[in-house]
């Protein structure tokens, strides 16, 4: 392999290990976990899909539910500190959830 070649491998392999962490930091984001788990949700509605299928899909969407709900955790205790670093003039208060949250799961 010449000193061209061996540049060029060399780059490829940068650029392959780049796009492969990208695609971890786009999964592991708030937006790319709720996109995968929109994905997961609408594969599993369909209803044509073999078990195996079924449960990796379901898997997927679990791993990717709980990617979100730790972002909006993270996020949440950034706005917590926001506020109380502003000088405490803003008053906490709890979030309160819809009442669609207490709709029963459908399983």
């Amino acid at each position: 392999m010449d000193d061209r070649e061996s540049i060029f491998h060399t780059r490829s392999s940068i650029l392959d290990v780049k796009g492969r962490i990208m695609e971890e930091v786009k999964a592991t984001s708030f937006e790319g976990s709720l996109k995968e788990l929109e994905e997961a949700v609408e594969r599993l509605e369909s209803g044509n899909l073999p078990l195996g299928d079924a449960l990796k899909y379901f898997e997927a969407g679990l791993k990717a539910s709980n990617v979100c709900r730790e972002r909006l955790e993270e996020a949440k205790q950034r706005v917590d500190v926001l506020i109380k670093e502003s000088g405490g003039g803003l008053n906490l208060t709890p979030f309160e959830e819809d009442d669609a949250s207490d709709e029963e799961a459908p399983f």
